[in-house]
């Protein structure tokens, strides 16, 4: 829930909320990176099944995937925001 106001404020296409697309998703994956190896050590003392646990890394684990691949293969798909001039040179 805290991460919920970050991810609705970078949705609209404003030179702020394009901007803070980047943070955001650098949040969900230093989330994803803390949750996946508690998920995985203490995953024998929780009441949770191997099965259910096994498919929250998956699912973790592809999503961190993704936002590992908008930051280092396509970083243009965050947005830019461009300064456009009203006035012809």
């Amino acid at each position: 829930m805290a991460l919920t106001p970050q991810l609705l404020l970078a949705i609209p296409n404003t030179r702020g909320s394009i901007e803070s697309r980047r943070s955001a998703y650098t949040t969900l994956l230093a989330g994803e990176a803390a949750i996946i190896p508690l998920i995985m050590m203490h995953g024998d003392n929780t009441q949770m099944t191997s099965k259910s646990l096994a498919a929250s890394v998956v699912v973790l684990g592809m999503t961190s995937v993704w936002r590992l691949y908008m930051f280092f293969v396509r970083p243009d798909w965050f947005g830019r925001y461009k300064d456009v001039s009203s006035k012809k040179e």
